[in-house]
């Protein structure tokens, strides 16, 4: 999630439809930008669903997410982690690595990515 908008806040539903537990996850590039107005606008309207921020450096979002879904899924013992990527004009999946997470002999089968519709 890169954008509090209509489509986080869809996937967001989305996400609580498959799932009793939802996290969001926004992989933070080391800059100028920062993502200092993504975090304040979401303890304003991110509507009671935790944030978790990953810190990763410039071209090293796939890394960081990668690292982070081992720990989420170490600390929470979990069985499967879905992960639900927001609409978006140009899919971020390929971006972050996801294909290569899931759905292959050397991905994860633990790990299940959707990505939710666009919001209506």
């Amino acid at each position: 999630m890169s954008e509090l908008d209509a489509h986080t806040a869809w996937a967001l539903l989305y996400a609580g439809s498959l799932a009793p537990e939802v996290i969001a996850m926004h992989v933070r590039v080391a800059g100028p930008r920062g993502g200092a107005e993504l975090e304040r606008l979401w303890r304003t309207s991110g509507r009671g669903v935790p944030l978790v921020v990953v810190d990763a450096p410039a071209g090293g979002r796939a890394a960081a997410l990668r690292q982070a879904l081992a720990i989420l899924q170490r600390t929470e013992q979990a069985d499967r982690i879905s992960v639900v990527v927001p609409w978006h004009p140009e899919p971020a999946g390929h971006e972050l690595g996801l294909d290569d997470l899931a759905g292959s002999p050397a991905g994860r089968s633990d790990l299940v990515i959707h990505h939710a519709p666009a919001a209506s």
